[in-house]
């Protein structure tokens, strides 16, 4: 069974810190789920709120976090991801909109006292790494928040990425045994024992069910989800063409946004957003 690794993590993400910047802005498929997931900052993050971002990367949506808070407090396990954040925030002209920048582990936010923050955005995925200990990271964050504050949790999504990877599971299943492939659907856990395949990535993907189990224990509540891409999970060359045809575009934006946020979407994106309120 997997555990939860915080050096191969920091070791994954200091070899793609321009990659991880670039990702969601290189492709039609990344502008996609930017979009989707910025429109669910818009909704949820007023002028006056105190917002911490834990594992922040590079900085694609502190950037926006920095425009749409009233306090930012920016946070990552990986030196080179804060060192390139600090830099780009500086660039952009955001620096003096942070607070500050702090190395810390999702399991791990004693830097902070209780209540402190009216938000907690954590997106992305960060949270997909801890495996057993998901609900030390679950209770931190809502210990930061005050009371009735919110837990903005984007996770990457199994059904989602089932269905938008299959192309290349199909591959990983040819190679893998029948109770690999069960164990990969059921639990959504990739480790080096139950699925042991070349591209290894150690995550737990996880369900809408995971993140309800969550809140039952710890006595939160999902209060909105959304899809972290709807349309995203269409083909690459489909989409290409799609983006350029800028009329067309604009019109498959306003869709996916639509969809994104349409009930009973947050599993048809590899990505989902829960919004979860603390008591």
């Amino acid at each position: 069974m997997a555990t939860y690794n915080p050096d191969y993590v920091k070791a994954q993400y200091a070899a793609q810190v321009e990659g991880e910047w670039a990702r969601l802005d290189g492709t039609p498929r990344g502008k996609l789920m930017y979009q989707a997931h910025l429109q669910a900052l818009r909704w949820h993050i007023r002028s006056a709120d105190a917002v911490l971002e834990v594992g922040a990367g590079p900085g694609r949506f502190t950037k926006d976090l920095a425009t749409l808070a009233g306090e930012l407090v920016v946070t990552d396990l990986t030196p080179e991801n804060l060192v390139f954040n600090r830099a780009k925030m500086t660039e952009l002209g955001l620096a003096d909109r942070i607070a500050d920048w702090r190395e810390a582990d999702i399991c791990d936010l004693s830097a902070f006292p209780d209540a402190r923050f009216d938000v907690v955005v954590c997106i992305g995925g960060p949270f997909n790494y801890v495996f057993e200990s998901e609900d030390t990271a679950f209770s931190e964050m809502l210990r930061v928040l005050r009371p009735g504050g919110l837990l903005i949790l984007g996770l990457m999504c199994l059904p989602g990425i089932v269905r938008s990877l299959f192309h290349l599971a199909r591959a990983e299943f040819e190679t893998v045994s029948l109770d690999a492939i069960r164990w990969i659907l059921e639990t959504g856990k990739q480790d080096r024992i139950h699925y042991t395949v070349p591209s290894q990535h150690i995550s737990h993907f996880m369900t809408r069910n995971d993140v309800l189990a969550l809140c039952d224990r710890h006595g939160a509540q999902l209060v909105a989800e959304y899809s972290g891409g709807v349309l995203a999970t269409v083909p690459a060359e489909h989409l290409d063409w799609t983006y350029a045809n800028p009329p067309l575009w604009e019109l498959l934006v306003e869709a996916e946004l639509r969809w994104c946020a349409s009930p009973g979407s947050a599993e048809s994106g590899d990505h989902m957003i829960s919004v979860v309120q603390r008591a």
